[in-house]
């Protein structure tokens, strides 16, 4: 296996989050637009539908920046930045990063959230410095996985050939674009395996198995 560059999701992969976590994002996000747009919350959700609808683009913090104007650093800072994600199970990972260590290859975390709240997640994990870069939704111009376009910028960004790269990822539909561009990828989680995929090539059920694949075990 010839494999020279690494590119993570973040969370879900690299750390496991408990079932609140998703919750709790989308609560800080629609407070945080309900008191600035001065709607009701129950309105804020119907109106982030309209707006993806309207842009075709799943990035909260993009539709209503392009729709009202409000700022992406204002945004993240009042959403993201502000869930407590130790929490929802991130915590210091000195097995992580003894691993991480381990492996002398570059790598590059690419994902959907913003790459200010990946960072945070890195930092409290302890593993940050591994990672030469952290592509988030504004790198890819908001055009998130399964976007093809994501793992392009991704590309263009941290300078990797994807045929000799390993995506790693516990999202099943976000192997294949990876995969035509001859990425080797490798699914995260049991949950997965209720169908084998042809775009999936190894399925590992926590991230500290990684290794075992990279030597050929």
């Amino acid at each position: 296996m010839n494999i020279e560059y690494l590119l993570f999701d973040n969370d879900g992969t690299l750390c496991e989050l408990d079932s609140g976590f998703k919750e709790a994002v989308v609560r800080r996000m629609t407070s945080f637009l309900a008191q600035k747009l001065q709607i009701p919350e129950d309105q804020v959700v119907e109106e982030r539908k309209r707006l993806i609808r309207k842009y075709g683009v799943e990035s909260t913090e993009f539709v209503f920046g392009r729709e009202y104007g409000i700022d992406y650093d204002e945004f993240v800072n009042g959403t993201y930045l502000l869930v407590p994600i130790e929490e929802h199970g991130v915590r210091y990972d000195d097995r992580l990063q003894a691993m991480l260590q381990n492996i002398e290859i570059p790598k590059a975390v690419l994902t959907n959230n913003p790459s200010e709240f990946a960072r945070k997640i890195l930092k409290s994990l302890g593993v940050e410095q591994f990672f030469e870069h952290v592509v988030g939704s504004r790198e890819v111009n908001y055009k998130l996985k399964p976007n093809r376009e994501a793992f392009l910028r991704a590309v263009d960004i941290a300078r990797f050939n994807p045929k000799t790269t390993m995506f790693i990822d516990d999202i099943p539909e976000f192997h294949q674009p990876a995969k035509e561009l001859g990425m080797t990828t490798v699914l995260i989680g049991s949950r997965n395996r209720q169908e084998k995929r042809d775009y999936v090539d190894y399925e590992i059920e926590r991230i500290y198995e990684l290794k075992q694949i990279l030597k050929g075990e």
